[in-house]
């Protein structure tokens, strides 16, 4: 559509949208309002899903989940608390 219409002056248009055999193109020129209501606007509403949709996807991918000592096992409460002493030591 944009290939046929760009550059061209209002009569070429208007050509265009009256030459018979154009098919859609042809009829989409003459009818601008039918090309906005039924390709333009639905993909900014494509657009617009997407970024809200990429906006959840990172915020439930950035969310981690809270680690209580509950959680960790016998080994791992021992290595922390190695670490933990061999930061504090260091200051």
């Amino acid at each position: 559509m944009l290939a046929n219409i760009v550059g061209k002056t209002p009569a070429q248009i208007a050509e265009l949208a009256n030459t018979p055999g154009n098919g859609l193109v042809g009829y989409l020129a003459g009818h601008l309002g039918v090309y906005g209501f039924a390709f333009v606007i639905p993909l900014f509403v494509i657009l617009a899903a997407n970024i809200i949709g990429l906006v959840f996807y990172l915020k439930k991918g950035l969310t981690r989940e809270k680690i209580t000592a509950k959680d960790l096992t016998e080994e791992e409460k021992e290595a922390l608390k190695k670490e933990l002493l061999k930061d504090l030591q260091e200051k």
